[in-house]
């Protein structure tokens, strides 16, 4: 198995999904929603169905996952919601377990 990181992140290490300008204030940041005028659907649609095509299932950490959860069983009947609600999916829990 491999696992493949497909992430939105600035030059400078911001990683957030294009989102609204309310999506993760956590810790004073104020900038979300940042990427989302540059999200072109002709350039990340085809990215994205490439991507969505290969993969076997999807790896969320736990905020994420809430989100698409509550977020992707409403649009059903949409071909990219159908492809994300029919995939294997998990999440990451809060902490990894360390063992030795």
């Amino acid at each position: 198995m491999r696992i493949v990181v497909s992430e939105f992140m600035s030059l400078d290490g911001v990683v957030q999904a294009p989102g609204g300008p309310d999506e993760d204030t956590d810790g004073g940041f104020a900038h979300g929603g940042w990427s989302h005028p540059f999200f072109d659907p002709e350039v990340m649609g085809v990215a994205f169905d490439d991507a969505m095509t290969r993969a076997e299932a999807l790896l969320f950490g736990r905020r994420t996952w809430q989100t698409m959860a509550a977020a992707w069983p409403e649009r059903a009947g949409d071909p990219f919601a159908d492809q994300m609600n029919a995939m294997r999916s998990t999440s990451c829990p809060r902490r990894w377990a360390t063992t030795s």
